[in-house]
């Protein structure tokens, strides 16, 4: 194979390494690499060792080639050059002896040839270069000695070595020196596992030698005239600072013999100051270090893995430094939770995201499709979102003031689209790729990883990659929720869900039954009655009922969803709140229990539904309301108290969605008495490691978008390393208790445990990883800015005043969110429009007297 094909790599270091016995002339030892063969060989290595200078003999060449006899082992994924110095041989700088060895525990085979000239093919030479190597260094014994002939003019001698190598069993006790056989091998902790060592002998004894202070001799010269090199044999001799030398010998008897006669010649004695320096410690190289990495925890790596009582007397050297490789990340899904969590990932940096989407289209449910998918959220052509455009926005992206205030599905999306493509995520989407299985990988339990396999919904191919983390961002009303009644098989009409509701034209002149009196159950009755016969909604309890025009024509959600109001539910029992909220602001609008559809329960144990248009429907009849089906008949259904059949074409189910992810592994997700263990409603609190994360899993009581938004941001500091989770006993009493407070509020149903109110949530969310506003720093120094938070509406923006990212335009965006609410009924500021005070009392008085 030609050395520049692609299945080659190639390495190249050179070693400053000791010097001639000549004054100031240094030699190097350079390794270069050969090929990385593609076959899982390990590289053949060439050691050229030039001869020191002023000689003549021909330099020694030394081909090492390794491979592995195991056919289960293979080469190392990556070939760099701290490889090639933990696992090649090393060499003095002077001989050709061999100084160090590989230290692997695998079966090796080596071979070494040492090239010779023709005219002295000194056979005896290399094998007692074997010999060194067998018994120094190998449990091997040498099984083929054959002359080789590698061209005319150098005959080889090829011999092949086949053992292990001598691993000694570090001494617990010796803190002082590099445990034997420890050289080469990594550290078996994990933040240090492509760490990679080597260790360093201590340097040879040295003396440092200066000129006097009103000496100008040239010390070089000096040397060379009185002390010729011959006599007192350096292994090197380099120029310092001050016009000094430095000196080092093999051994202290050479700087001993040396000394003694320095001060035998006078001249030397009175022109130089001499400074004998101490023997320094071994030293340990340590390669591939990550950049954050500190000495202390170096140390404690070392005492764990060698059982050590008190740290190494080591000198450590830092080489190849590395910034950690980026991290992998599944994110599933590309709705809107999907899209937040790229943007954060993308945010932080440090990580390489992929996003499976199933479909062929980013969005999840405000993408409209006119055939739903399986596991993909549908709307339809009239839905629009039940809070309004200021109380939903992401943190640093403010909507347009001439966007309306409630937006259809199609501005909803544009909204979307237009934020993913402002922080280019789009290019993680990986389309028409649907997850089959989510699973721990073999080695989770050491590192956290996942394994996950797709499919290419195109062209039917699997596979199956490896990544740091999973985050699963399917959502929760993606599986519609179908109820069973008795004699429901009878029914000739059609049965259906309101999940593939797209049109209202084929229900012409029909006969319409809406089963569930939800936000989809109402859209479904009112859209539909404008142009059926008749429509009848039945429902058990009754629901609250709100208008999205709230007092003064505003978004009732900017009205009622402020911090002063909602913090009541924390303070008081939420039955007081809900009787507050009833009376004072909901009757006033819509009288329920004279339009007998106020139900037995708070508004604040059940989520509350939003439509504008179902008192006038009630009020022209074109919707009567009906009590639970008792049974189906052939032609009709029987609600309960009625005897008479009401004849029916169609059956609407608006009876809710159930949670599923049939990808994941078993065991990922855990249920106890009821309830899904998941601390936040978004980490399996059993996992030893933090890089699973269900993403979008909650009911909340207002605005799902900023609370799937801070999910994202706090689960990407997660992953960074930069936050932690509490120990697995908070994070189950943390689930526990939140069980126990919504089961006392919602009752026991299959979702109690996901349902949370959104500002009290977001606080929760973003006091994990310091976004949370201090709101006592902001009474001194902007207590303007604090009475936007407190008693206007809550906004995501105040979470990017401080912590991680954030935005120097929070804070304008507080101060203006009314103005862009006002601007696309007025086209003006509020303070244009804004009432004035004796007009408010006029309106309180008049409604003293009305009934």
């Amino acid at each position: 194979m030609d050395k520049h094909s692609p299945g080659h790599k190639k390495a190249d270091l050179e070693l400053m390494e000791g010097s001639s016995p000549d004054l100031g002339k240094t030699r190097k030892v350079k390794i270069s690499s050969g090929h990385l063969e593609e076959q899982g060989e390990f590289p053949s290595v060439s050691i050229v060792m030039p001869s020191p200078i002023k000689s003549r003999t021909p330099s020694p060449i030394i081909d090492v080639n390794l491979a592995t006899l195991d056919s289960q082992s293979s080469a190392p994924a990556d070939f760099s050059v701290p490889f090639l110095e933990n696992t090649l041989p090393l060499f003095s700088p002077d001989t050709s002896d061999i100084e160090g060895a590989l230290k692997d525990k695998r079966p090796l085979k080596l071979q070494i040839r040492e090239a010779l000239s023709t005219s002295n093919p000194d056979v005896n030479k290399a094998l007692s270069l074997l010999d060194q190597l067998q018994a120094n260094y190998l449990a091997a014994e040498i099984i083929e000695v054959s002359p080789i002939q590698v061209n005319q003019n150098s005959p080889t001698l090829a011999t092949t070595i086949k053992g292990t190598s001598k691993l000694a069993q570090p001494d617990p006790h010796s803190v002082n020196q590099v445990p034997p056989g420890f050289s080469g091998q990594p550290l078996l902790n994990s933040s240090f596992s492509h760490c990679i060592t080597t260790a360093e002998a201590p340097s040879n004894p040295t003396i440092l030698f200066f000129p006097t202070t009103n000496s100008s001799t040239n010390l070089t010269e000096l040397l060379n005239e009185a002390l010729p090199p011959k006599d007192f044999k350096p292994t090197n001799i380099k120029p310092i600072r001050g016009k000094g030398l430095d000196i080092s010998f093999h051994s202290s008897s050479d700087i001993k013999n040396f000394q003694s006669k320095l001060e035998e010649n006078i001249n030397l004695k009175s022109s130089i100051t001499a400074k004998l320096l101490t023997k320094r410690s071994p030293s340990l190289i340590l390669y591939n270090i990550p950049f954050t990495s500190k000495e202390e925890e170096i140390q404690e790596a070392l005492m764990t893995q060698l059982n050590l009582t008190s740290p190494l007397n080591l000198r450590f050297k830092f080489k190849g430094k590395v910034t950690p490789k980026n991290k992998k990340i599944a994110v599933i899904g590309a709705g809107f939770f999907g899209l937040v969590s790229l943007a954060a990932l993308e945010e932080e940096g440090g990580f390489d995201p992929v996003c499976f989407e199933k479909t062929d289209k980013p969005g999840g449910t405000w993408c409209y499709r006119e055939k739903p998918e399986d596991g993909v959220g549908s709307t339809m052509p009239s839905t629009i979102i039940n809070h309004s455009k200021e109380l939903g926005a992401l943190s640093t992206f403010p909507p347009k003031k001439e966007s309306n205030n409630f937006m259809r599905h199609h501005e909803i999306y544009e909204y979307i689209m237009d934020y993913a493509t402002s922080r280019g995520i789009l290019k993680y989407i990986r389309y028409k790729m649907e997850v089959l299985k989510v699973k721990r990988s073999d080695d989770y339990e050491e590192t956290g990883k996942w394994t996950v396999t797709v499919k290419n919904r195109l062209s039917g191919e699997t596979s199956t990659h490896v990544y740091d983390g999973v985050l699963v961002c399917v959502g929760h009303i993606n599986r519609p929720k179908m109820l069973s009644y008795p004699s429901q098989d009878l029914f000739k009409g059609k049965i259906m869900h309101t999940y593939t509701l797209k049109e209202v034209a084929p229900y012409k002149e029909k006969t319409v039954v809406v089963v569930g009196m939800g936000c989809s159950g109402l859209d479904a009755a009112v859209e539909t009655s404008n142009v059926a016969r008749q429509v009848y909604i039945s429902t058990r309890s009754g629901a609250h009922v709100i208008n999205r025009v709230g007092h003064r024509g505003l978004p009732y959600d900017t009205l009622l969803f402020r911090p002063y109001l909602c913090q009541m539910l924390d303070i008081l029992p939420y039955q007081v709140p809900s009787w507050l909220l009833e009376t004072a602001y909901l009757d006033l609008q819509f009288d329920q229990k004279m339009y007998t559809v106020k139900p037995n329960h708070w508004v604040f144990s059940k989520d509350p539904v939003l439509n504008d248009h179902f008192g006038s429907k009630l009020l022209s009849g074109s919707i009567v309301q009906k009590p639970n089906i008792q049974r189906f008949t052939e032609n009709g259904v029987i609600f309960e108290g009625d005897k008479e059949v009401t004849e029916c074409d169609v059956v609407i189910m608006a009876t809710g969605y159930t949670w599923k992810f049939p990808f994941l592994e078993e065991k990922i997700l855990e249920t106890e008495e009821g309830r899904i263990n998941l601390y936040k409603c978004m980490f399996p609190p059993h996992l030893p490691h933090a890089t699973f994360a269900i993403m979008g899993f909650i009911l909340t009581f207002g605005p799902e978008f900023p609370s799937g938004e801070l999910q994202a941001r706090w689960v990407t500091q997660i992953l960074a390393g930069k936050c932690k989770l509490p120990s697995k006993a908070v994070m189950f009493k943390d689930i526990k208790k939140r069980h126990k407070n919504n089961v006392s509020r919602y009752g026991s149903i299959d979702k109690t445990t996901i349902r949370v109110d959104c500002i009290q949530y977001c606080d929760e969310i973003a006091s994990q990883f310091g976004a949370k506003p201090n709101l006592f720093k902001m009474l001194f120094i902007d207590p303007k800015l604090l009475l936007k938070i407190l008693y206007g509406p809550s906004v995501s923006y105040q979470y990017r005043l401080q912590g991680p990212h954030s935005w120097e335009g929070a804070r304008e965006a507080i101060m203006t969110t009314m103005d862009r609410v006002v601007w696309p009924m007025t086209k003006k500021n509020p303070e244009e429009v804004r009432d004035n005070f004796f007009k408010r009392i006029v309106q309180a008085i008049l409604l003293l007297f009305l009934p």
